[in-house]
């Protein structure tokens, strides 16, 4: 890449500039030289531990120009935007195209239905069951700069539910490419967003082509993007859930003919959604539907929320989960590391309590509602991290499971053993929900 201003003088009236970059092994080394002055060379960081926030995007600003070398020694004259550095085997993968004339408003204002998606860190292949998305413009920039709210919904085929909530935020990275988007955790700064570039949209046709930025991996089959959180992803979107095979047929030759792998894409399984959707709360307002949380001091902290058949009446439930509190230590004691349970108050349908860890550092709060289903009893539960976190190793989780599990689970009942089966796990971004390390005696 090559980047300088006018031949005679920029827009400023400065001297003319011109920037020369080689790629090196995971380095990008750039020669400034100007008439006037002796010529400068840095090196930039183009990925890796410790690379976070150095400078991998230029912006071509008024009276510069830049020239993009493309594989076959071909290159492209640039004269506004912006690009983006990214470490790539040479001649492997062609820069993508975005789509033309994008029209944001009109792309976030309905749900979009994933019919197709690559499995990457943060989407199992195990939660490809009725996959959407929704986005909303923000009525004001976030702290970080972020103008649109993402809620980002699916399902396991247990029915395990999985919901992003008011967790995601997106912003357009580039003011020249309105298809250009990143998103990231609203508590994360910009930086440290993923890409979402929009390929291919028809509002009139429903569908579009996602992609989490550049594809840089060359396979035998073309090129697909990374597997991890940030510039990873490949998505087919429609605007009708049930699916149109012709249409996904379409939007595969679209991504094939801009170099994608498409052996990467899996189905989405949208057959058995009946009553599994965004509940229609708008994202500004979205609420937790049936949990009562204890609320945390901290802004960005990690949590969890179960919902729970208990076969038994809720008054045994209750009576149960009371007994192991007060049972400690000796009817009783906290499997996961031994930690101490306190009942803070209750009710004939609430019980709020805290876990001291079996360090004596942490205490985490949660709360449980009960409600009668026949001869069942609907526990909900919710555990809230007291301070700032974002992994907890599935603590959150064991907090809540540890007061209601049976002898099945491998857990030790006080007055009354009862069969459970969790319904929905929800654990927040970075929080776990292994039931295998609740039991660490």
């Amino acid at each position: 890449m090559g980047q300088h201003c006018h031949r005679d003088q920029d827009f400023a009236g400065r001297p003319p500039k011109v920037y020369t970059a080689v790629c090196g092994e995971s380095s990008l080394r750039i020669t400034k030289s100007c008439p006037t002055e002796a010529a400068k060379t840095s090196t930039r960081c183009l990925g890796g531990f410790g690379c976070l926030f150095f400078a991998r995007k230029t912006t071509i600003d008024k009276g510069e120009e830049a020239t993009v070398m493309l594989p076959g020694d071909q290159s492209v004259r640039l004269t506004s935007g912006r690009l983006k550095i990214v470490a790539m085997s040479a001649g492997k993968c062609p820069p993508v195209q975005t789509q033309r004339d994008f029209d944001l408003m009109r792309y976030i204002e309905k749900p979009w239905y994933i019919q197709q998606q690559m499995e990457i860190n943060y989407l199992p292949k195990a939660w490809n069951y009725c996959v959407m998305a929704r986005y909303e413009m923000m009525h004001a920039n976030s702290f970080w700069g972020y103008t649109i709210r993402v809620r980002n919904l699916a399902r396991e085929a247990d029915g395990t539910r999985h919901d992003s909530r008011d967790f995601l935020r997106a912003y357009s990275t580039d003011k020249y490419d309105a298809a250009k988007l990143a998103v990231a955790p609203f508590f994360l700064p910009k930086a440290l967003s993923g890409d979402y570039w929009v390929l291919a949209y028809s509002e009139e046709e429903g569908y579009a082509l996602v992609s989490g930025g550049q594809p840089t991996a060359p396979t035998p089959n073309g090129c697909r993007t990374g597997t991890g959180t940030n510039g990873a992803g490949l998505w087919i979107l429609t605007r009708d859930q049930a699916r149109d095979e012709a249409l996904v047929q379409k939007v595969r030759g679209i991504a094939k003919a801009q170099g994608f792998d498409l052996s990467v894409l899996n189905d989405v399984d949208h057959s058995k959604c009946e009553g599994f959707g965004f509940d229609d709360v708008a994202l500004d307002s979205a609420v937790d539907v049936g949990y009562k949380c204890p609320g945390s001091p901290a802004t960005v902290h990690a949590s969890n929320k179960v919902t729970v058949t208990a076969q038994a009446s809720c008054i045994s439930v209750m009576e149960e989960m009371k007994a192991r509190v007060t049972g400690q230590p000796d009817a009783w004691h906290d499997p996961h590391n031994h930690g101490t349970y306190k009942l803070l108050s209750g009710d004939s349908s609430t019980l709020e309590l805290s876990r001291l860890t079996g360090n004596s550092k942490f205490t985490d709060k949660m709360t449980f509602s009960f409600d009668e289903d026949g001869s069942t009893c609907v526990v909900r539960g919710c555990s809230q991290s007291q301070v700032t976190s974002i992994a907890d190793f599935s603590t959150n989780y064991c907090n809540l499971r540890m007061l209601y599990c049976g002898s099945k689970e491998g857990c030790k009942p006080v007055k009354e053993d009862f069969d459970i089966r969790e319904t929905e796990v929800r654990p927040s971004a970075g929080a776990g929900k292994d039931p295998s390390v609740c039991l660490v005696r």
